[in-house]
């Protein structure tokens, strides 16, 4: 990935030290290079890697285990909340991580996290005189981190980022599209309905626009009252009652607390969320398969049936390869970069208060200059919005937040 290598030329200063790193985050191919940039920090043997078994690339994950990773097994259990087995693998990789620091005697470590569930668990009593630092990658992690009373190191929100929120958001809705057009969802539905119109909602509205698919959209937040808009909804049944394939981007449980006794027929509905929350209430209310990836068909009532796809994980992980093309999601290995760059100063510095940092925005806005001139060459469209870099960076979805020096070398 040659513009990731160009943003760890620019941002990386040193080897870590006495230093290990863990990582509970998705494994695509694009993860390879990451990873072996970050094995030139600390070395392979001192990285430590949960999967998320619902949208690993097994060749890639074995890639790592090649390499020397310390790969942490983690399977879904069928038959059970996703839940219970991510409770089981967190567990099993704080073990490992302690068994290796009273063995080696690290005293950093550098957490990459995706989705919160180390940052709400980390060890401190049995990691006392371990500096901790890293990053988060999803907005679900940060809510969950500002939600909590739980102590937590410094961590630097990528997740909040402009370039995640604006740009990166194109490219997941694009891919949920991709995914559910080679599925032939697209096609079998005679209408369509979005829950959630935050960046990604509104990407795959966009996207879907884009092959001639006009879609039905309903947002808590922002549909409160009867809109003018002829494809805007006031209520999550309004929407099911017209559509029948509904694709849930909001975040969370969309079906938490919503009657739909008016509902009737079948639905079919697609996740482009996190892990399995956006139809946990839906999943609920059924036996859990014994293939935790199949359809799962829930009957909420004598007259509506819903069917959902992927066991409710988003339908983009397919574990089978990334949906996203490699010049664009390789912007989002670049955020990371540069997150843990920023990290890896605070444990150099030992210096930091606890807290969420923003994530540096004079390395974001070279990036982004530099991955537009790379599209550019290609001959890629490029949306106009993403032309104004200041603006895009400086929209920081982050609120009290702390800042640090920019890590971005010339």
């Amino acid at each position: 990935l040659p513009l990731l290598d160009w943003v760890a030329s620019h941002t990386t200063d040193t080897r870590l030290s006495d230093c290990a790193i863990i990582a509970h985050t998705h494994i695509f191919p694009t993860s390879v290079a990451l990873f072996r940039h970050l094995a030139h920090l600390v070395g392979f043997g001192n990285i430590f890697v949960l999967d998320k078994p619902y949208s690993t690339v097994r060749e890639s994950l074995n890639e790592l285990i090649k390499s020397g990773v310390e790969v942490v097994p983690m399977t879904i259990e069928s038959a059970a909340p996703y839940e219970f087995s991510l409770k089981k693998g967190v567990d099993l990789m704080w073990q490992r991580v302690i068994e290796a620091q009273k063995k080696r005697g690290f005293k950093k470590l550098l957490i990459i996290d995706d989705g919160g569930d180390m940052w709400l668990s980390i060890p401190w009593a049995d990691l006392k005189g371990v500096q901790i630092a890293g990053v988060e990658q999803t907005q679900r992690g940060i809510t969950r981190i500002e939600g909590s009373s739980f102590k937590v190191p410094p961590i630097v929100s990528v997740a909040s980022s402009g370039i995640k929120k604006i740009v990166e958001a194109s490219f997941i809705g694009a891919a949920v599209v991709a995914k559910l057009q080679a599925l032939g969802a697209l096609d079998r539905a005679t209408s369509i309905g979005v829950l959630g119109t935050g960046s990604i909602g509104a990407a795959v509205i966009e996207s879907l626009r884009k092959i001639g698919k006009e879609a039905f959209s309903y947002d808590n937040l922002v549909h409160t009252a009867p809109s003018d808009s002829p494809t805007s909804r006031n209520s999550t049944d309004a929407l099911m009652k017209e559509s029948d394939l509904i694709i849930g981007t909001t975040g969370g449980d969309s079906f938490s607390g919503v009657v739909l006794d008016r509902v009737k027929g079948t639905k079919v509905l697609a996740s482009a969320s996190s892990s399995d929350i956006e139809f946990q209430s839906l999943l609920k209310q059924t036996a859990y398969s014994k293939d935790p990836f199949g359809t799962t068909s829930v009957s909420i009532h004598e007259g509506l049936t819903v069917e959902i796809l992927n066991g409710g994980f988003p339908v983009n992980f397919d574990r089978e390869k990334e949906w996203e093309a490699t010049e664009d999601i390789v912007l989002t290995r670049c955020l990371l970069y540069i997150g843990i760059m920023q990290a890896a100063r605070m444990l150099t510095e030992q210096s930091k208060a606890l807290g969420i940092y923003t994530l540096d925005q004079t390395a974001q806005e070279k990036t982004l200059t530099r991955w537009l001139a790379d599209k550019k060459e290609i001959g890629a469209e490029i949306r106009s919005e993403y032309e104004d870099v200041k603006k895009v960076v400086s929209a920081t979805f982050l609120e009290n937040s702390k800042t640090m020096p920019t890590v971005w070398k010339e």
